[in-house]
């Protein structure tokens, strides 16, 4: 849920709900809006929401706790926390006898209240469309009409597949006792020309040359796509959905990005396995994400572990002495790691001493940051 949004706050009485371009085009509509933000921003609801997850995960872990991703890959049922919702209508298709009704169906449902009355919402796909008296300019291309693209591991890019498969369903009716008005805010102009057609054999027209191709990785892009992975070679990255604790860390990189002049990489990995430590208390995987942060022409790493659980744990700061390759910076984060989960959750100070190539500096997590102030205290060590 955390990944298809990219920003959402009440500002002035108006919920404003930004979906991120994970989210289809086709389904940035204003019902879906009411739907996905009800969730997001009703506590009740997302608890529902969320405990689908959390069963699930805690089934895994209760059934194989050593090895959870096996009991995942042989399939578990779906249950879900109902809360206490209130009276609603439902209709529905089902058999009744006597005083028992079988619901094969949910055909609507109603009565829920959403907690806002309006929203401002956005997505990429919305742009505000300005008419001109110009030429229409097409560029005939020859050939096939998909962009070949080139695996190469060791690329920056990661190809985002914008255009999913939708499928087609017939949709359960929802309605809402208040009913918030939805308003689309469409902050880019699309250029559109009413004039004559006229064909061109040169300059980049609407497409690229079929010919062309485009290298790209296999690496998840993480949040904003548009922060580019860590080239590791031993350790195992995971795509940033799966990083279940690191989305508040997520939101203060991108704003780190967008208020500071410095240059984000950034991976998501899993801590190692074998101890408590390594699963959270809702049964996922707990994981770990590794930043590498450049200002001008010092280069460092920050490692912020998951804390779906509010562990108590520092985030790492880690600043090479001299020019070393990254192979060591990364045998070095493995060790880190490895020692984290052999202490229990805790950063191994004797570890710590034989990492003795990097200064070290440990960030602490206060409650009270918002994550402006998150991101500015880590930009002041960064930078000092």
């Amino acid at each position: 849920m955390d990944l298809l949004i990219d920003n959402s706050y009440s500002l002035g009485g108006t919920l404003h709900f930004d979906l991120s371009n994970r989210v289809p085009a086709k389904l940035a509509t204003d019902s879906n809006v009411r739907h996905l933000s009800w969730i997001y921003t009703d506590p009740m609801i997302r608890s529902l929401w969320d405990s689908v997850y959390q069963s699930m995960f805690s089934h895994a872990v209760k059934s194989s706790p050593y090895n959870p991703s096996a009991t995942l890959k042989k399939g578990v049922p779906l249950t879900i926390d109902l809360p206490p919702l209130g009276p609603i209508e439902m209709h529905t298709r089902g058999v009744q006898f006597i005083d028992y009704v079988l619901v094969k169906e949910i055909i609507a449902i109603g009565g829920f209240q959403h907690p806002s009355n309006e929203i401002l919402f956005w997505h990429p796909s919305k742009k505000r469309r300005e008419w001109s008296s110009g030429d229409k300019t097409i560029r005939m291309i020859p050939g096939s009409k998909n962009t070949d693209y080139v695996l190469n591991d060791q690329s920056d890019n990661a190809k985002e597949d914008s255009n999913q498969d939708i499928l087609e369903t017939s949709p359960t009716i929802m309605r809402f006792a208040n009913y918030p008005v939805v308003e689309t805010r469409r902050s880019s102009v699309r250029q559109s020309n009413t004039g004559n057609e006229v064909i061109v054999s040169t300059g980049r027209g609407g497409k690229h040359a079929a010919a062309a191709s485009e290298e790209v990785s296999t690496q998840d892009s993480m949040v904003g796509g548009d922060t580019l992975p860590i080239d590791f070679q031993t350790l195992e990255t995971i795509p940033a959905s799966d990083a279940i604790g690191l989305e508040p860390f997520f939101q203060m990189i991108e704003l780190l990005k967008q208020t500071f002049p410095v240059k984000v990489r950034m991976s998501v990995v899993r801590v190692p396995p074998g101890k408590r430590f390594s699963v959270c208390m809702n049964g996922s995987r707990r994981t770990c994400a590794i930043v590498q942060v450049t200002t001008g022409i010092m280069t460092s790493y920050i490692i912020e572990v998951a804390r779906p659980d509010d562990w108590s744990i520092s985030t790492l700061i880690l600043r090479p002495r001299n020019q070393l390759s990254f192979r060591i910076i990364e045998r070095n984060i493995k060790q880190l790691l490895d020692g984290l989960v052999q202490k229990g959750g805790h950063w191994d100070q004797s570890v710590l001493n034989q990492c003795d190539v990097m200064n070290i500096e440990k960030l602490k997590h206060y409650q009270s940051d918002t994550i402006r102030e998150w991101a500015t205290r880590l930009a002041g060590k960064l930078m000092s």
